[in-house]
């Protein structure tokens, strides 16, 4: 299993959201990417989204950070923002392991294939934040603020065909609050990719992590909750998951 910090950034923050929309500062990024890729709270992986950078037309947190490489010891994958293979670039070269991609591949989803080509499909995530609307599940766009055109499923079924590497579904409605990511929504997204699954958005505990990898195949979850809001150190979910019999990485 992958266990991946989930930081949403504004202004050079980590925010805590609700719905996916930020309600208050955390700490500055810095910190949460030290905190988080290290000790007790360390990580596989940090998946950092820079939530306004599309809405507002910014370069995301990483270029905004600095004209040199940034250093993380584990990897990193930086999203918001990345609406050309130029900018997709930068971020790789800045430090980035991987980048995530929403806004700018549902206004041009030819854009996945040219980030691929250049970059290799393996740093190309697809974000895709969803909810239901009259029984059917669809994609949003700016920060989940947007309605796009997209169904949950048409935009999965195009994804592999487009050269991604691996997908990171949000649950909005989930997201924040104290429900889980639903279960209609892990199968669905089962069902309609063979491409590897991050989900994210109601990831509160180290049961609910064993129930998705066995009742619909998936092992990567990205959370926020658990650790700056339940307090519960990564190392802790680790020795519970190893108890069920899970495979994790032990730092």
């Amino acid at each position: 299993m992958r266990l991946i910090a989930r930081i949403d950034v504004r202004n050079g923050y980590h925010i805590k959201t609700i719905n996916c929309e930020g309600v208050e500062k955390i700490r500055p990024v810095e910190e949460s990417t030290d905190i988080f890729s290290q000790g007790d709270n360390e990580h596989d992986e940090i998946l950092l989204i820079d939530t306004v950078a599309s809405l507002y037309g910014f370069d995301n947190w990483l270029i905004r950070q600095s004209n040199k490489h940034v250093y993380c010891p584990i990897p990193l994958s930086i999203g918001g923002g990345v609406s050309s293979v130029d900018i997709a670039i930068s971020t790789l070269d800045r430090g980035a392991d991987k980048i995530v991609i929403n806004t700018a591949a549902v206004r041009s989803p030819q854009l996945l294939e040219k980030i691929a080509n250049v970059c290799g499909r393996q740093a190309v995530i697809l974000q895709i934040d969803t909810k239901k609307i009259n029984d059917y599940y669809k994609c949003f766009t700016h920060g989940a603020r947007e309605l796009s055109n997209f169904s949950l499923t048409d935009w999965l079924s195009q994804a592999q065909d487009r050269g991604v590497g691996e997908v990171h579904v949000t649950s909005i409605d989930s997201e924040g609050i104290d429900e889980p990511f639903p279960n209609d929504l892990a199968e669905l997204c089962r069902s309609n990719t063979q491409l590897p699954l991050i989900i994210s958005g109601g990831i509160r505990t180290s049961e609910e992590m064993r129930n998705y990898h066995h009742q619909f195949e998936i092992d990567a979850f990205s959370f926020s909750s658990i650790t700056n809001r339940f307090n519960i150190a990564v190392k802790e979910i680790r020795q519970q998951l190893l108890k069920f019999g899970e495979d994790v990485r032990c730092p």
